[in-house]
Protein backbone atom coordinates (compact mmCIF):
# COMPACT_ATOMS: atom_id res chain seq x y z
CA UNK A 1 0.00 0.00 0.00
CA UNK A 2 1.27 3.44 -0.71
CA UNK A 3 1.26 5.97 1.84
CA UNK A 4 0.38 9.44 0.76
CA UNK A 5 1.07 12.66 2.56
CA UNK A 6 -1.59 14.27 4.50
CA UNK A 7 -0.91 17.71 2.38
CA UNK A 8 -1.38 15.79 -0.87
CA UNK A 9 -4.54 14.06 0.52
CA UNK A 10 -5.78 17.44 1.20
CA UNK A 11 -5.17 18.85 -2.01
CA UNK A 12 -6.60 15.99 -4.03
CA UNK A 13 -9.62 16.46 -1.74
CA UNK A 14 -9.93 19.79 -2.53
CA UNK A 15 -9.76 19.36 -5.65
CA UNK A 16 -11.65 16.93 -6.42
CA UNK A 17 -14.50 19.27 -4.54
CA UNK A 18 -13.73 22.11 -6.59
CA UNK A 19 -14.17 20.22 -9.85
CA UNK A 20 -17.30 19.17 -8.87
CA UNK A 21 -18.36 23.15 -7.72
CA UNK A 22 -17.19 24.33 -11.44
CA UNK A 23 -18.82 21.58 -12.94
CA UNK A 24 -22.20 21.96 -11.56
CA UNK A 25 -22.27 25.81 -11.93
CA UNK A 26 -21.29 25.10 -15.89
CA UNK A 27 -23.56 22.56 -16.06
CA UNK A 28 -26.35 24.69 -14.31
CA UNK A 29 -26.11 27.95 -16.84
CA UNK A 30 -24.33 26.37 -19.73
CA UNK A 31 -26.80 23.42 -20.33
CA UNK A 32 -30.13 23.55 -22.26
CA UNK A 33 -31.02 19.40 -22.35
CA UNK A 34 -33.08 19.46 -18.45
CA UNK A 35 -32.20 15.33 -18.71
CA UNK A 36 -28.43 15.50 -18.82
CA UNK A 37 -28.51 19.08 -16.47
CA UNK A 38 -30.50 16.93 -13.99
CA UNK A 39 -27.87 13.72 -14.74
CA UNK A 40 -24.58 15.15 -14.84
CA UNK A 41 -25.98 17.55 -11.98
CA UNK A 42 -26.12 14.38 -9.60
CA UNK A 43 -23.17 13.07 -10.75
CA UNK A 44 -21.34 16.05 -9.87
CA UNK A 45 -23.15 16.64 -6.52
CA UNK A 46 -22.38 13.56 -5.37
CA UNK A 47 -18.71 14.98 -6.32
CA UNK A 48 -19.07 17.74 -4.19
CA UNK A 49 -20.65 15.77 -1.02
CA UNK A 50 -17.91 12.73 -1.05
CA UNK A 51 -15.38 15.29 0.03
CA UNK A 52 -17.00 16.72 2.87
CA UNK A 53 -18.55 13.42 4.30
CA UNK A 54 -14.25 11.67 3.89
CA UNK A 55 -13.15 14.95 5.12
CA UNK A 56 -15.58 15.22 8.12
CA UNK A 57 -14.76 11.54 8.72
CA UNK A 58 -10.90 11.35 8.57
CA UNK A 59 -10.00 14.96 9.72
CA UNK A 60 -11.06 15.55 12.74
CA UNK A 61 -12.09 19.32 14.11
CA UNK A 62 -9.67 20.97 15.73
CA UNK A 63 -6.74 19.69 14.11
CA UNK A 64 -6.07 16.70 16.59
CA UNK A 65 -3.85 14.14 14.89
CA UNK A 66 -5.02 10.96 14.26
CA UNK A 67 -4.40 7.46 16.01
CA UNK A 68 -3.05 9.97 19.43
CA UNK A 69 -5.90 10.42 21.59
CA UNK A 70 -6.17 13.94 23.56
CA UNK A 71 -5.19 13.17 27.22
CA UNK A 72 -7.23 14.09 29.62
CA UNK A 73 -6.65 17.44 31.64
CA UNK A 74 -8.83 16.44 34.93
CA UNK A 75 -8.72 13.00 35.48
CA UNK A 76 -8.88 13.31 39.17
CA UNK A 77 -12.40 15.13 38.88
CA UNK A 78 -13.67 12.27 36.08
CA UNK A 79 -13.02 9.36 38.74
CA UNK A 80 -14.39 10.90 41.51
CA UNK A 81 -17.51 11.61 39.33
CA UNK A 82 -17.70 8.20 38.15
CA UNK A 83 -17.46 7.34 41.70
CA UNK A 84 -20.35 9.47 42.58
CA UNK A 85 -22.51 7.71 39.70
CA UNK A 86 -21.91 4.42 41.23
CA UNK A 87 -23.17 5.61 44.64
CA UNK A 88 -25.75 6.94 43.12
CA UNK A 89 -26.66 3.99 41.28
CA UNK A 90 -25.94 1.13 44.82
CA UNK A 91 -28.33 3.78 45.95
CA UNK A 92 -30.99 3.36 43.80
CA UNK A 93 -30.99 -0.35 43.88
CA UNK A 94 -30.94 -0.56 47.29
CA UNK A 95 -34.11 1.44 47.42
CA UNK A 96 -35.47 -0.97 44.50
CA UNK A 97 -34.93 -3.72 46.24
CA UNK A 98 -36.83 -2.50 49.45
CA UNK A 99 -39.31 -1.86 47.26
CA UNK A 100 -39.98 -4.79 45.68
CA UNK A 101 -38.97 -6.87 49.13
CA UNK A 102 -35.93 -8.29 48.60
CA UNK A 103 -34.19 -6.32 51.35
CA UNK A 104 -34.95 -5.86 54.89
CA UNK A 105 -35.91 -2.45 55.71
CA UNK A 106 -33.39 -1.90 58.68
CA UNK A 107 -30.69 -3.16 57.26
CA UNK A 108 -31.36 -1.30 54.06
CA UNK A 109 -31.90 1.93 56.34
CA UNK A 110 -28.05 1.44 57.62
CA UNK A 111 -26.85 0.60 54.23
CA UNK A 112 -28.77 4.03 52.45
CA UNK A 113 -27.36 6.05 55.51
CA UNK A 114 -23.74 4.86 54.96
CA UNK A 115 -24.50 5.61 50.89
CA UNK A 116 -25.20 8.68 52.19
CA UNK A 117 -21.64 9.51 54.05
CA UNK A 118 -20.23 7.67 51.32
CA UNK A 119 -21.90 10.50 48.65
CA UNK A 120 -21.08 13.73 51.28
CA UNK A 121 -17.50 12.67 50.92
CA UNK A 122 -17.30 12.25 47.63
CA UNK A 123 -18.58 15.10 47.12
CA UNK A 124 -15.81 17.06 49.13
CA UNK A 125 -13.43 14.90 46.89
CA UNK A 126 -15.07 16.68 43.47
CA UNK A 127 -14.36 19.93 44.89
CA UNK A 128 -10.90 19.45 46.15
CA UNK A 129 -10.53 17.96 42.51
CA UNK A 130 -12.66 20.69 40.88
CA UNK A 131 -10.90 23.08 38.39
CA UNK A 132 -7.40 21.35 39.07
CA UNK A 133 -5.72 19.70 35.87
CA UNK A 134 -3.55 17.08 36.10
CA UNK A 135 0.20 17.16 36.43
CA UNK A 136 0.71 13.34 34.56
CA UNK A 137 -1.65 11.33 32.32
CA UNK A 138 -3.86 8.81 33.91
CA UNK A 139 -1.76 5.38 35.04
CA UNK A 140 -2.33 2.81 33.03
CA UNK A 141 -3.07 4.31 29.74
CA UNK A 142 0.60 4.18 28.63
CA UNK A 143 -0.22 0.88 26.69
CA UNK A 144 -3.25 1.99 25.20
CA UNK A 145 -1.74 4.60 23.60
CA UNK A 146 0.72 2.99 22.24
CA UNK A 147 -0.96 0.41 20.83
CA UNK A 148 -3.42 3.35 19.02
CA UNK A 149 0.17 4.68 17.38
CA UNK A 150 0.84 1.40 16.41
CA UNK A 151 4.35 0.72 18.93
CA UNK A 152 4.91 -0.83 22.32
CA UNK A 153 6.83 0.34 24.71
CA UNK A 154 10.41 -0.75 24.84
CA UNK A 155 10.51 -3.77 27.92
CA UNK A 156 14.36 -3.71 29.47
CA UNK A 157 14.46 -6.72 31.85
CA UNK A 158 15.03 -6.32 35.93
CA UNK A 159 19.05 -7.02 36.25
CA UNK A 160 17.98 -8.73 39.53
CA UNK A 161 15.30 -11.01 38.87
CA UNK A 162 15.84 -11.95 35.13
CA UNK A 163 17.67 -14.37 33.62
CA UNK A 164 17.53 -12.11 30.62
CA UNK A 165 19.78 -9.05 31.87
CA UNK A 166 23.33 -9.03 30.93
CA UNK A 167 25.64 -10.21 34.13
CA UNK A 168 26.57 -8.20 36.41
CA UNK A 169 30.57 -6.97 35.74
CA UNK A 170 32.98 -8.33 38.51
Amino acid sequence: MVKVSHRLRVFSIAAIMLVGVVGEALILFLGTDPVLRLRVGMFLLAMIAWPLFYAARHFPAGGAVLGEPARRRFSRLRRWTRELLREISRLNWTVVDVDRGFRNREAAKIEIDTIETRLYEIIEEIKDAAGHPDLEPEKGHELEIALRRKTVPRWTPDPQTSRLAEPAAP
